[in-house]
């Protein structure tokens, strides 16, 4: 008579666990859906960024043509907003601002967060002899390869590099921003 008893107990507790058991199941698939939604969203701008290798192939400040961009310019492109938007004018300078402060655009992320479509971004500075070096912006394509793609002056246009992002992280004024858009 004890053995009934019991076994019904087990059911029956089965049958609460059960309901924690699938609860927790679409809580973690909640989870993966947001996570693969969010790396999508980056892999968009990867995608958008990607478009630009062979269209852009001139470095080079305004006036800007189909074929002409700077770092930033190439940037704006790929988010599909004008450089010059909002009442200013967002050149590297602008944007690395607006990630430590206002945070309009782009908020500042962990290096450890970092994930494809984020981008890294250093401002403008004077070296120790007072010699002025432009910023540059760059958009990661894979963290863990280091890859990036930007527009520069030193491979005249747009291209995707192999351990590039590693020049970034050496930088002691770089930081890591993502798109709010």
């Amino acid at each position: 008579m004890d053995t009934p008893q019991t076994a019904r107990e087990l059911l029956n507790a089965l049958q609460r666990w059960r309901w924690v058991v699938g609860a927790a199941a679409l809580v973690l698939i909640g989870l993966l859906v947001w996570w693969w939604w969010k790396r999508r969203a980056g892999m968009a701008i990867v995608d958008k960024a990607r478009t630009f290798i062979g269209v852009i192939t001139e470095y080079g400040g305004a006036p800007y043509s189909r074929t002409r961009a700077d770092c930033s310019e190439y940037l704006w492109r790929v988010l599909g907003k004008p450089k010059h938007h909002a009442g200013k004018w967002w050149g590297t300078d602008a944007i690395f601002t607006d990630a430590k402060k206002t945070q309009s655009e782009f908020v500042e992320i962990d290096k450890a967060d970092v994930r494809p479509g984020d981008m890294a971004v250093y401002p403008s500075h004077r070296d120790s002899a007072g010699k002025g070096h432009q910023g540059h912006v760059a958009i990661i394509t894979d963290p863990a390869a280091h890859k990036i793609i930007d527009c520069s002056q030193s491979q005249n246009g747009v291209h995707e590099h192999v351990d590039l992002l590693a020049h970034f992280w050496t930088k002691p004024d770089a930081i890591f921003i993502r798109y709010k858009g």
